[in-house]
């Protein structure tokens, strides 16, 4: 059970190398589920086509495994809009807030 916090991407990048990988090196269109804040899709929705700007557009990151994902929402959701990824290979979800 884990959920990690960072506030800065710098911070991020070096901490969580395996989940900064797929933003960084590789074309991840198939490798996660974008949700919104509002939207209502489940697990299993449509996949995302466009790679995420989070180096640009983040203020905090979120890591969390699967079983703290609920915990993980609502502290991405207090700190503001977020955008929720689910990274199949490593069963974590990354939060990125705006």
């Amino acid at each position: 059970m884990s959920i990690r916090i960072y506030s800065e991407y710098d911070e991020f990048n070096y901490t969580e190398k395996e989940v900064s990988g797929f933003f960084e090196d590789q074309i991840i269109e198939e490798n996660y589920i974008d949700y919104e804040e509002d939207n209502d899709s489940s697990l299993f929705g449509d996949f995302q086509k466009s790679k995420p700007n989070i180096r640009e557009d983040a203020n905090f990151y979120i890591v969390s495994d699967l079983e703290d994902e609920e915990m993980a929402e609502e502290i991405a959701s207090f700190l503001g809009k977020y955008t929720k990824i689910y990274i199949k290979e490593l069963h974590q979800f990354f939060f990125y807030i705006i």
